[in-house]
């Protein structure tokens, strides 16, 4: 790596890249980048920009122009000059190019791969000079193969951390599996601790560095700073790369591995995962027979078990070896069956014990109960209690027996939580403790809870606690639950966490999150139920509204964040199956007794309920048990994803809960009676009523002892093959899904809005069968959703229809508040307007705000505008020119607006006019009925 006045490198946490630096510092290199890549028949690029705890931008670019201002001009709009930005490198398909991202079925033939020789470091920092050197030698064997197998055309850029190559070739040629095994095989040849070959990333849809734009992982130091990408060098060459040979060498260099790994394992494996610990203790503690050998690299010893430790196996019991490096110990096995496990999983069958651990040993409250002493000198531990040897012969007694059992740390925030073990009235107690307690000052408070010491002798024992806690396993914590895209790569957390990221945390749930994820049963009796109870019934569509949620979720965090979440209701009377379906839906990813709840709860704590949920279902069952919650402001606040704006104690406002996820609700009665009846809502609303969802009773208990029995397993399958098979193919699916549905939706002033809802059940329906292979019917969900849109839109019909009878009923009935306007001068009590006989009308003025709250109770709507406006479009409500309303005196006051209605002569009487005589014989009986608008119910006005 060079050190060049032309690049630019960051050492201090708050210095920004200017956007004249950028101009003429970064902008050129990456036009270099762009021009290699149109010489190699690249006109798009997936341009992304990933933040952490933002929404990615992504975008599909064209860099066919001369100057690439299209590109230019994405990097100035979104304001990541100064950032990492990244893109594809192969040529997508044109169908592709209307996408806003590309995932791997965009690319036919794609004919580039990335070579990444990254750098071992810690998750979430940048690389130290020395680290990427080594990386640099790898780049050099790597050339130096090219040239021996006559590989001509290539690119090598430095990524800011390390190294990279991209090839292009006639890889189309070739199986599909060329591209993996030559990263497989290079990393098999030329590895080293320091620097390894990234053996994932043969997909089509690999994204890399726009090389010129910067690497800003963690915050910058001397030691590790942010650097600036580059091209170091390009090799081209008239003649196209022809990889026959390199094919070849991938062949036999794998093949030769696999032979010699039978005989002797080798360091490199897929994911290595180290544990601090003596080998040759750890196996002899457990009685293991084995050989030891020397491996294949310098300190590195290899013990091969004579059977397999871990399981019984049919073809070989041989395979299986523990590896000694330094201090840490790793596990190989080469059996297909277990090519995957990590010295954690050997951990589990056979826990390490103290005798094959270094460092000072982790304290056990058994072996310090049965008299073992604990050395962490100056200090002493033993069940009698904490000494400090202060000098050769003096001995201090500071407290009683204490120390650190369990560290969490949370991923969200990075707070880290202690669990004290202590003795308090020779009783041993546990307490888990914020990590501000393990400092002076703080210690003390804790006597409340029994814990005991010299006060004088507090920074003492905070001293030993520091030191003692080095010992202690670090495991990490997450409550976010769903997707998380603060990675470079999206990650799912369940009770653990799943994707592909390289900076992902392994992490578990915290106990404090309320949704239970931790699976339970296995998937095989699950699928079972589906195939026997589900198939053929409505209940598929519940599978696909269980998945929905997830699939919702991700899109909102990545490629569409205005996109909504639909409410769902179930409605229909008992005994059909509504919980059940509620119990089945909910069960895919989560224990159901912790993710459906009945309706007794308040406002704020089902939206507290939902805090940090990004794709995880849940459910509320009866809305019609709870009178007190406003439904309407739950459906709003369910689809936008956050809270009410509140205030803290201090006048502050207090940070809102966000989440993204879907909300399956049940009733006898459809969720139109519950909220307001605006024209937004029913786009906010999935509404399935009268729906049958099970076969029969018996098959509705079967399905409900099955999903709390077995629950969880079919979300971690789910997620599993989803990223295996690439996430994007969600976002992919789901353009198509949105195509068809606005294609068959009737027509309406929401279609696209619920376009995007039905969409988001119809991808879900069709990853279920791609990722599961269960055979749901995709096209009876798709139609049975169109036909709800048709009923729905058939509904709001009649609705309208009958407003303008309702308004019409409400001024016959009320006439006497309305004044003649002889007397309009004179003090009226408890006028509503006036009313004046025409020669071919009788003209009714109302006055506005009083309308306007007739209007929100004849409606049921909380705003009125909309309803007032149609019943001036069809002529109910006279105006003038623009004009909505009429100024008018009545009562002695100021001018007031009213609304106008013109009304048959034969309604006269009902506002004490006589009737021209014409129409006398038709006049209809005058009510001496006296009705205040507080005691109209609107049902009472349907006649």
């Amino acid at each position: 790596m060079e050190n060049r006045e032309d690049l630019i490198k960051i050492t201090e946490k708050d210095t920004q890249v200017t956007k004249e630096e950028f101009d003429k510092l970064l902008w050129p290199k990456m036009r270099e980048t762009t021009d290699y890549l149109k010489r190699k028949g690249i006109t798009h690029l997936n341009v992304r920009h990933f933040a952490k705890g933002e929404p990615t931008k992504t975008s599909i670019v064209s860099i066919e122009a001369e100057q690439q201002r299209p590109l230019y001009q994405w990097i100035i709009n979104n304001q990541v000059w100064g950032k990492t930005i990244n893109i594809t490198f192969n040529q997508p398909e044109k169908a592709a190019l209307s996408k806003t991202s590309f995932g791997n079925t965009d690319f036919k033939e794609p004919n580039g791969v990335l070579i990444d020789v990254d750098t071992v470091r810690k998750a979430g920092t940048s690389a130290t000079i020395q680290m990427v050197s080594v990386s640099e030698k790898i780049v050099k064997k790597i050339e130096k193969l090219w040239k021996d197998l006559g590989i001509n055309n290539y690119l090598v850029a430095f990524s800011g951390n390390g190294m990279h190559i991209i090839l292009h070739g006639d890889f189309k040629n070739y199986p599909n599996t060329f591209r993996k095994k030559l990263l497989e095989a290079l990393a098999s040849e030329f590895d080293e601790p320091e620097a390894k070959i990234d053996t994932v990333t043969h997909d089509a849809a690999r994204l890399t560095k726009l090389y010129g734009c910067m690497a800003t992982k963690g915050d910058p130091t001397e030691e590790t700073p942010h650097r600036q990408s580059y091209i170091v060098s390009i090799h081209e060459d008239k003649k196209p790369n022809d990889l026959s040979k390199l094919n070849q060498w991938v062949e036999e260099t794998l093949k030769k591995n696999q032979s010699e790994a039978r005989k002797t394992p080798t360091l490199e494996k897929k994911k290595m995962v180290w544990m601090k610990g003596n080998a040759k203790k750890w196996a002899d503690h457990y009685g293991f027979s084995y050989k030891e050998k020397a491996g294949d690299k310098p300190g590195i010893t290899i013990l091969s078990f004579e059977k397999c430790p871990m399981k019984d196996h049919t073809n070989s019991p041989y395979g299986f070896a523990l590896i000694q490096s330094g201090d840490f110990v790793m596990v190989q096995c080469m059996h297909e069956s277990h090519n995957e496990i990590t010295i954690y999983d050997f951990n589990e069958l056979y826990p390490r014990p103290d005798e094959a651990k270094i460092g000072p040993k982790p304290i056990s409250q058994t072996h310090l109960s049965a008299g073992e002493k604990y050395d962490f000198f100056p200090y002493l531990l033993s069940n009698e209690g904490l000494v400090w040897k202060k000098g050769d012969d003096k001995k201090i007694k500071i407290s009683s027996p204490v120390y650190i059992n369990g560290i969490k740390k949370s991923i969200e925030d990075n707070t880290v939580q202690y669990q004290l073990m202590y003795k308090s009235n020779d009783l041993w107690e546990k307490i888990w403790v914020d990590g501000s307690y393990v400092q002076a000052g703080m210690l003390k408070k804790l006597s409340r809870v029994g814990l005991e010491f010299k006060a004088n002798f507090e920074n003492n024992l905070v001293d030993f606690l520091i030191e003692q806690k080095q010992t202690v396993e670090v495991r990490y914590s997450h409550k976010r639950i769903g997707w998380d895209f603060r990675h470079m790569e999206p990650v799912f957390r369940l009770f653990n966490s799943y994707g592909n990221a390289k900076d992902m945390f392994v992490s578990q749930l915290d106990e404090g999150v309320v949704f239970d994820l931790k699976p339970t049963g296995n998937y095989d009796t699950w699928l079972q139920m589906v195939k026997t109870d589900v198939l053929g019934t409505y209940m598929e569509m519940m599978l696909a509204v269980g998945f929905a949620s997830m699939v919702f979720a991700y899109l909102k965090g990545t490629t569409y964040p205005d996109l909504t979440a639909p409410f769902i209701n179930l409605s229909n009377r008992t005994s059909t199956g509504k919980t059940t379906s509620q119990v089945f839906a909910v069960s895919l990813f989560s224990s159901p007794n912790s993710s459906m709840d009945s309706m007794n709860a308040t406002m704020n704590s089902i939206i507290g309920t939902l805090a940090n949920n990004h794709g995880i279902l849940y459910a509320l069952d009866e809305l019609a048990t709870n009178s007190t919650i406003d439904v309407t402001q739950l459906v709003y606040a369910v689809s936008t994803g956050k809270d009410r704006k509140r205030l803290n104690q201090d006048g502050t406002i207090r940070k809102r809960s966000s989440f993204s996820t879907m909300i399956l609700t049940s009733a006898e009665n459809p969720l139109t009676t519950f909220v307001k009846n605006e024209t937004g809502m029913r786009a906010r609303i999935i509404e399935f009523s009268g729906k049958t969802w099970t076969k029969s009773a018996s098959s509705s208990e079967k399905i409900k002892q099955v999903s709390n029995n077995n629950y969880g397993q079919a979300g971690i399958k789910f997620v599993k093959r989803l990223f295996e098979e690439g996430h994007q193919i969600i976002t992919s699916t789901f353009e198509e899904e949105k195509r068809v549905m606005i294609a068959e939706l009737p027509q309406s002033s929401v279609k696209e809005r619920i376009a995007n809802n039905y969409a988001l059940i119809t991808t879900a329906a069709r990853l279920v069968i791609q990722l599961l292979e269960i055979p749901i019917r995709y096209d009876f969900i798709k139609n049975e959703l169109i036909l709800l849109e048709q009923e729905a839109i058939e509904f709001a019909k009649n609705e309208q229809q009958g407003i303008d009878e309702k308004v019409l009923e409400f001024l016959l009935s009320n006439g006497q508040h309305f004044v003649q306007f002889s007397n309009a001068k004179k003090p009226v009590y408890n006028a509503w307007g006036i009313c004046q006989r025409k020669n071919d009308y009788i003209q009714v003025n109302i006055f506005k705000n009083k309308f306007e709250d007739v209007v929100k109770k004849l409606a049921n709507v909380e705003n009125p505008k909309r309803i007032i406006q149609e019943l001036i479009d069809i002529g109910m409500i006279y105006k003038e020119g623009d004009r909505k309303n009429k100024r008018i005196n009545v009562d002695n006051r100021k001018r007031v607006p009213t609304y106008e209605f013109h009304l048959d002569l034969e309604y006269a009487a009902y506002f004490s006019f006589s009737l021209p005589r014409s129409l006398e014989i038709n006049a209809k009986e005058i009510t001496q009925q006296k009705i205040s608008i507080d005691d109209i119910d609107p049902d009472d006005l349907e006649f």
